[in-house]
């Protein structure tokens, strides 16, 4: 790398940051819903975890209870994740979204340099592939962010040898959000080319296993749970794309969103996918100037997520929803707009094409400026100590014993945030709640939007909220220990007592203890196929008494012992430790 490459990559650096400035600005912190309630807890509930020197393998706080390695967005065993274990959550957050970023604008930029491409070309690659609207927007999901930042990188080492792919593929593998690595390994082998591609498959078992300590506990419990058992249902189709909103590829307001477009609330991340007019011009020149191959390749996927981000608006959809499992797990179409952003980012970084000087740094100007001003809003801010307020009547909670049950309407009224980080922050303080220390501080039994959580509990959960009252759910609630109910109104029912008043009531419950029967112990556990139990010395029977954990005893037997491990994570691990051996061996023969 010359010394003017190293000079291009300081400006690339320093249009990032002007990009990402307001959230770095002391005291202020990124502010998006999935933030709040997912994973800000998730992050700091496994890292108090990891500090401690425990391996988080069971969460008992969120859904009554689930396998935290099963959840691949934890993503325990991804190295980019050491921001949040080792930093407060806050800090850890600035750190992780400046280093993705740069990973991603580092591996544009490379990419389009190694393809023969100008340092202006490959200035406006790196802007493209970390600026753009598909990336800005789903900066509130760490791990779909991670994924995306691999993807220009897997482009660049195809070809280039197995093993370097195999390790961004391992990565991106364990950062956790699978769905986009496949997505991404179809827009890379798209345009690869088919000897290229063929020979990129053989990176594939190795990637796998670089991140199978995660990997296969999370595909047990895929395969187990409500997505497997098609759970989604319509909102398989939900949130779709207009033919107009397409338009959002050059101009985000012609983007399914919000009208406060860039406040980072709601859906408005589902329809932003904009590289700007300046890059689209950069796309379809070099569309035009590509071989046949290369148009029919990532023209033909361009066409594809076009149409699938119509939903049930083609037949296409549909048909793909009911009949090829994967698609069938995708909640919203308009994710599909991948590879519409994809395709016109592999054509600008790799496409023919070599704009003279000084047009192509003009160009390249053309489109920094761009993204910078479409972009401007992109980024809203909190306050930091948003993510360290507890409320009073919740630090109660924390006291007391048992497991907090939200009402559905309480539920829902937890996740109607504003339209604005300010509207959002007037909204939480005047219900005097703070979504993010519910899960980790907390025992619940709501479901807080973790996406893989077994078919049997998901039915336990739809039986607790599907009861016509409290008085109907009290014998369930017993079973899962409930001693707490938050409500935004007025309740009535067995055991309640009013313990708090204020825009959410507590009450206090007097949970009833479930007899067991006979030789079968019951328990307020949710059920899961990695729980052992032992008891006199002896390993005993457990069952999935209707999505709760049950133990089968002898008469006179002591209390039960409980372990829980992941069915398949001993062999996932035995397999990463294998890869990684693998890795190391040949990268100690090459040196």
């Amino acid at each position: 790398m010359t010394c003017r490459d190293k000079a291009t990559l300081l400006i690339l650096g320093g249009v990032l940051a002007a990009a990402l400035g307001a959230a770095w600005v002391p005291g202020r912190t990124l502010f998006a819903r999935d933030l709040t309630y997912l994973f800000h807890p998730m992050n700091v509930w496994t890292a108090e975890n990891l500090q401690a020197g425990r391996m988080p393998l069971w969460n008992p706080f969120v859904s009554g209870g689930v396998s935290w390695l099963g959840q691949p967005q934890t993503g325990v065993f991804y190295p980019g994740n050491l921001f949040f274990w080792l930093f407060p959550f806050v800090g850890g957050l600035k750190l992780f979204h400046g280093a993705h970023f740069f990973v991603s604008a580092l591996g544009g930029y490379l990419w389009a340099r190694s393809a023969g491409g100008t340092r202006s070309k490959a200035l406006a690659a790196g802007l493209l592939w970390s600026l753009n609207g598909f990336w800005r927007s789903r900066a509130e999901f760490p791990p779909l962010l991670a994924a995306l930042a691999w993807t220009p990188w897997m482009g660049l080492l195809v070809g280039r040898g197995a093993v370097a792919l195999s390790l961004v593929g391992g990565l991106a593998v364990a950062a956790g959000y699978w769905p986009q690595v496949v997505w991404s390994g179809v827009l890379v082998l798209a345009a690869a080319g088919a000897r290229r591609a063929a020979a990129a498959w053989r990176a594939v078992p190795l990637a796998a296993g670089l991140g199978a300590a995660a990997l296969a506990p999370g595909v047990d419990l895929a395969l187990r749970s409500a997505r497997a058992a098609g759970g989604l249902g319509a909102a398989a189709g939900s949130h779709a794309f207009s033919p107009a909103n397409e338009l959002g590829l050059l101009w985000p307001w012609a983007s399914a969103m919000k009208d406060a477009a860039f406040t980072g609330e709601k859906f408005y991340w589902l329809g932003c996918f904009f590289i700007g007019i300046a890059g689209a011009w950069i796309a379809v020149r070099a569309f035009l100037r590509s071989p046949v191959r290369a148009r029919l390749a990532l023209g033909g996927l361009f066409v594809f997520g076009a149409i699938l981000v119509l939903g049930e608006g083609t037949p296409l959809f549909p048909f793909l929803r009911d009949h090829v499992p994967p698609f069938g797990w995708v909640r919203n179409p308009g994710q599909f707009s991948f590879w519409m952003t994809g395709t016109a980012l592999v054509l600008a970084t790799i496409g023919p094409g070599r704009p003279r000087r000084p047009f192509g740094t003009l160009l390249a100007a053309a489109v920094g400026v761009e993204l910078l001003v479409v972009g401007a809003g992109m980024s809203p801010t909190i306050g930091a100590a948003y993510f360290h307020r507890a409320p009073a009547w919740l630090k109660t909670v924390q006291a007391g014993e048992g497991r907090l049950f939200l009402t559905p309407r309480a539920v829902g009224d937890m996740r109607a945030v504003g339209n604005s980080a300010a509207d959002a922050w007037d909204h939480l303080r005047e219900k005097g709640l703070s979504l993010t220390t519910l899960p980790y501080h907390v025992r619940n039994v709501n479901p807080l939007g973790f996406s893989l959580n077994s078919a049997a509990t998901e039915n336990l959960l739809s039986d607790l909220y599907g009861a016509p009252s409290l008085r109907e759910a009290a014998p369930l609630l017993d079973r899962l220990d409930a001693r707490w109910v938050a409500s935004p109104g007025p309740l009535e029912g067995p055991g309640l007592r009013l313990a708090r008043e204020g825009p959410w009531r507590l009450y206090a419950r007097e949970a009833h203890p479930v007899a067991s029967d006979g030789a079968l112990r019951r328990t307020s556990e949710i059920w899961d196929p990695g729980w052992t139990a032992w008891s006199g010395g002896k390993r005993r029977r457990t069952v999935n008494d209707g999505g709760l954990l049950s133990i089968e005893l002898d008469r006179g037997d002591p209390e039960p012992r409980l372990l829980f491990r992941p069915r398949a994570f001993r062999a996932g691990l035995a397999a990463a430790v294998l890869s990684w051996a693998a890795l190391a061996a040949w990268g100690l023969g090459c040196l």
